[in-house]
């Protein structure tokens, strides 16, 4: 092996740090966003949402009485600022900023002109805006995955490598192996022989995590009520305009009603559940 090749060990980290990376990308890396958008005699009602492959979507929602301004915000990306890209950014009163999107400029552009008519009563009385990442989201994880395996591939031929190197050694000249070994050999036997420990029990780790959340997005459904009038849900209430987001088991889930003819009777609504799927139960006057 060259001086100047990596040791085995150092090769084996990288591979786990590129293993690492690619999952947390599965995690963090959007599937899906959407922004749906309704108008009514009180102003209009936005729910912009992100959805992931291993966890629950993040869902945020924004109106008149929470929108400071609305912005188109362009910038550069890429080699050299080649990459020209664009976003809509909703401040609300208190200055927080959330991104809606993020495109090439002249499509950011279209999708900020339609946010911008909307909200100023323009239009349809509703607004949809979806993106998909389709296979793409999936070109970084698997190519981090990629150089993970030609790592630890490496690791294991150079570690080979090495072993085949020290016989050859130890054959040759059986009077040095007899010598009291360095420090600096103590520990790198120390560190080599402990290290690969190590490195399975984060890996295990990893693959736990991993399960984990495939069982509870596969194994469980994922449920969310939008709250158009009060309701309660289990112990608690949600008013309207809220809304609440869950993991249930699959079977029937239920929520009640406020009934104002019958304040003292609360109307039942269910949904049925299914295992992996995504859910919405839009909780409203009764009759209405």
């Amino acid at each position: 092996m060259s001086k100047r090749a990596l040791p085995p060990w150092a090769r084996w980290l990288l591979a786990v740090a590129a293993a690492l990376v690619a999952v947390t990308s599965v995690f963090t890396v959007p599937r899906a966003e959407s922004l749906r958008c309704t108008r009514g005699d009180g102003g209009y009602a936005c729910v912009y949402a992100v959805e992931y492959s291993l966890q629950a979507p993040r869902r945020s929602e924004f109106g008149p009485a929470s929108v400071g301004s609305i912005e188109l915000r362009e910038y550069t990306s890429g080699k050299g600022g080649r990459d020209e890209r664009g976003a809509t950014w909703v401040f609300d009163r208190q200055g927080q900023p959330l991104k809606l999107f993020g495109d090439a400029r002249e499509l950011a552009r279209e999708r900020h002109a339609r946010i911008e008519a909307f909200v100023a009563g323009e239009g349809a009385p509703e607004l949809n805006i979806e993106r998909s990442a389709g296979a793409t989201g999936l070109l970084m994880p698997l190519a981090l995955l990629g150089v993970a395996v030609a790592l630890a591939v490496s690791a294991v031929r150079a570690r080979r490598a090495m072993a085949t190197d020290a016989t050859s050694s130890s054959l040759s000249s059986s009077s040095s192996s007899l010598a009291k070994p360095s420090f600096a050999a103590s520990a790198r036997a120390l560190f080599g022989g402990h290290l690969r420990g190590v490195l399975l029990l984060v890996l295990a780790a990893t693959v736990i995590a991993v399960v984990a959340q495939l069982v509870m997005r596969y194994g469980a459904g994922y449920v969310e009520v939008r709250c158009q009038h009060r309701c309660k849900i289990g112990g608690g209430e949600c008013l309207p305009g809220g809304a609440m987001t869950m993991w249930r088991a699959p079977g029937p889930f239920e929520v009640e009603v406020y009934d104002p003819d019958a304040p003292e009777e609360w109307t039942p609504i269910s949904i049925e559940v299914e295992a992996g799927g995504e859910h919405v139960l839009v909780c409203k006057p009764p009759g209405g």
